[in-house]
């Protein structure tokens, strides 16, 4: 199954290649630098929550329900569409009033669209029952962060008999003093050349509605579990490593096949969805260290991308026949005599090596006749 789907990757990533004609040289669309005057002040919140992250919501829920909301907890998408199915029955109604669009990545994350396909759920701005996304949590003050959202959208929060917000476990921050920079970073095109005018508002409940926060697990915790990687929950989603990754430029997004795409897939996927399903992704990578030059929370994606490498290595989730190259190559590389054995020999164990079908698809190297460790007569 995995052999196949990471055919099925390849296969698509060819394709996109092949479309693209060419590496391009130079960037698409013009990438703003690199913000550097609170980078570092959001980057110490950010995973300070992630380190701190059962506290942090304990903080959150416990501020959140004395707002005279409530807050429920979900491990994944079957609890959030068994939530909304029950909080619509109970509200008596079959329509539903999507605030956000219904594309968003949290939503496709979770399945919205089909949800309410599935279930003939109307959608109708006049509905009852309001569905939205939560930007963060303030854990400080127990309200929900909103950016970038008009008048009429607060109207319609006040005025709305029952409200339902979502958001992932990772989605929290200290205090409000972190509220205005994060409110950028949300709404930081990757592609403009200034950081816009941000706009955020700040939601706790409201006397004429019910207000329901859904925090929803979804593998998270799995992430949450690795010292390194966990890095990646501090995520902003502003694109910009997507953009400057020459792989991602050649292959684009079409071949994951997932809401996540880019770098910081390769470190999120292989935990968030079936590691046998997208562990390949993790070796879609260069390690050439663009993405780390423009990500405004300084992530260290290529170190998070080896500790994912090694982990799957180390703990058997790596597929029989890739670990059984790795360790091949990491006993014919301790080996001088063995490396320095003559070109054609080298080039020769190189393709009984590999199967037929990659012989077929990839280019092989050309050994020299002498090695540099010859050349040089050490």
């Amino acid at each position: 199954m995995s052999k196949d789907l990471r055919s099925e990757f390849v296969k698509k990533a060819v394709e996109s290649i092949k479309a693209n004609k060419a590496m391009p040289t130079e960037l698409s669309r013009p990438l703003a630098p690199k913000p550097k005057i609170f980078s570092d002040r959001l980057n110490v919140a950010l995973k300070h929550s992630v380190e701190n992250l059962a506290d942090e919501l304990c903080a959150f829920e416990r501020k959140f329900v004395n707002n005279n909301a409530e807050l429920l907890w979900m491990n994944d998408f079957n609890d959030v569409f068994e939530c909304l199915k029950r909080l619509k029955n109970e509200v008596k109604t079959k329509e539903i009033d999507l605030l956000d669009s219904i594309n968003n990545p949290l939503f496709k994350e979770l399945g919205i669209k089909s949800f309410i396909e599935d279930k003939k759920i109307h959608i109708s701005p006049k509905a009852p029952l309001q569905l939205m996304k939560a930007d963060m949590m303030i854990s400080e003050t127990g309200q929900i962060l909103l950016v970038d959202k008009d008048f009429d959208y607060i109207e319609k929060l006040h005025n709305s008999k029952t409200n339902i917000f979502i958001t992932t476990v990772d989605r929290i921050v200290s205090s409000l003093n972190y509220a205005e920079e994060y409110s950028r970073y949300v709404r930081m095109s990757s592609a403009s050349e200034s950081i816009p005018q941000m706009r955020f508002t700040l939601f706790g409940s409201s006397l004429n509605c019910k207000t329901y926060l859904l925090v929803v697990d979804n593998q998270r915790s799995e992430l949450l579990k690795q010292k390194v990687q966990r890095q990646a929950l501090t995520c902003v989603s502003c694109g910009r490593c997507e953009i400057v990754c020459p792989v991602d430029q050649l292959i684009g997004k079409k071949p994951y096949d997932n809401v996540f795409t880019g770098p910081i897939a390769r470190v999120m996927l292989p935990y968030l969805e079936d590691d046998y399903v997208y562990g390949h992704v993790v070796y879609a990578c260069t390690l050439c260290g663009r993405c780390e030059d423009v990500c405004p929370v300084s992530l260290p994606l290529r170190d998070m991308i080896l500790a994912t490498r090694q982990d799957f290595f180390e703990h058997g989730k790596m597929d029989a026949e890739r670990k059984q190259a790795y360790l091949k190559h990491r006993k014919y590389v301790k080996d001088r005599k063995r490396l320095n054995r003559s070109g054609w020999l080298k080039q020769k164990i190189l393709s009984r090596n590999l199967s037929r079908e990659l012989r077929e698809r990839i280019y092989q190297p050309k050994f020299a006749d002498k090695t540099f460790n010859q050349t040089q007569g050490s």
